[in-house]
């Protein structure tokens, strides 16, 4: 459970996927679906919640064409540029936001006058009970053991420094961006060139054998 308080003037959330922040992506098994209950009434000048929708399937699962524009800008401007982004500019005290833990999501900058506060509580489960690793899942008793099943001391200790903060979503500015595809295109040229001469160049040794 926590709560989260954003003053006035204070900038954007960064964007990031709850599972990924706590390194559950590579578990399989176990997800998170997280709450998020505003206690004020909430605006987009507020900051309130946004998420980009869709975003919850792995990226391995999107379609191809999305993968494909990823491998040259990357996932988070992928993600950004093409899913559209869903705004909870709506949501009143006892209203209740539901995400999953692979979904992009963030919450806006304040540019009102007021501190905007919201609860949020997020549960861990299964996925395969039929895993050794969720043996500790009983219906009997929901006590979360999670962090001892999955996770040692020194994981544990990262996530009470902080740990999940230096896990997200970098979403910089487009010129950020475009100047990084130049570079990757320009590199990527280079090395295309340096493979092609170095394929005519062996090409033109085996041409000579032959010669000869």
């Amino acid at each position: 459970d926590r709560v989260f308080y954003k003053e006035p003037g204070a900038d954007a959330t960064h964007w990031h996927r709850d599972d990924e922040s706590i390194d559950l992506q590579n578990l399989g098994v176990v997800h998170t679906v997280a709450t998020w209950i505003p206690l004020e009434h909430m605006s987009e000048q507020l900051g309130t919640i946004r998420y980009l929708s869709g975003s919850q399937v792995p990226n391995s699962q999107l379609p191809w064409w999305q993968q494909a524009i990823a491998a040259v800008l990357g996932w988070d401007l992928t993600l950004y540029t093409l899913l559209p982004m869903v705004i909870e500019s709506d949501l009143s005290p006892g209203d209740v936001s539901w995400h999953h833990g692979w979904l992009v999501h963030s919450a806006g900058a304040n540019r009102g006058s007021r501190v905007r506060k919201a609860y949020s509580t997020t549960y861990a489960y299964c996925d395969d009970v039929a895993d050794d690793r969720c043996a500790w899942v009983n219906e009997t008793d929901p006590t979360c053991r999670a962090a001892a099943a999955f996770f040692g001391p020194e994981w544990d200790g990262q996530s009470g420094r902080g740990r999940s903060e230096l896990v997200k979503t970098d979403l910089r500015s487009f010129w950020d961006k475009a100047g990084a595809l130049v570079v990757r295109t320009v590199v990527g040229a280079a090395l295309g060139l340096g493979v092609y001469s170095l394929a005519s160049w062996v090409a033109g040794l085996r041409g000579a054998g032959k010669q000869e």
